[in-house]
């Protein structure tokens, strides 16, 4: 029979290892799930909207995608500028010697751009919503795009 404090070392030693395997097969599982996500709302934007219309009449799906291919360039030069601030947040937080004003000067401009990529998506889905019928309204409505289902 094993003495009481060495079965207790072991027991610790094993938990440890058992929680560094979890720890790394979860950060892999992680990374490869994010591999397979695209990044950035340019990239993303295909997606959503083969999301949102996939429950949508074909008349329907054929108005969001005619309205979002119609306001794709903007959308995409609006996230660009939204990446580019949120870089000059980055850089602002990592300026030596660090300049309150300066963060402050990025963080607003960040929510500037933040608000301008907003107010057009919000356009987007009015023009969508006056388009399509009552029902893909409704449809819209319960969407979410992107959720893990």
């Amino acid at each position: 029979m094993t003495d009481p404090a060495r079965r207790s070392r072991i027991v610790i030693a094993l938990l440890v290892a058992s929680l560094a395997l979890n720890l790394f097969l979860g950060g892999r599982f992680a990374a490869q799930l994010m591999a397979r996500r695209p990044h950035g709302l340019s990239a993303m934007l295909p997606h959503v909207v083969e999301e949102l219309g996939a429950r949508l009449s074909a008349a329907d799906r054929a108005v969001l995608q005619q309205v979002f291919a119609a306001h794709e360039a903007d959308i995409g030069r609006l996230a660009a500028t939204v990446d580019d601030a949120r870089a000059g947040i980055r850089a602002a937080m990592a300026a030596e010697p660090f300049d309150g004003a300066a963060l402050h000067r990025a963080l607003d401009s960040a929510e500037d751009k933040d608000v301008a990529l907003r107010t057009e998506l919000e356009n987007v889905l009015v023009e969508t919503a006056e388009r399509i019928s009552p029902g893909g309204r409704r449809q819209l409505a319960a969407e979410r795009p992107l959720a893990r289902r």
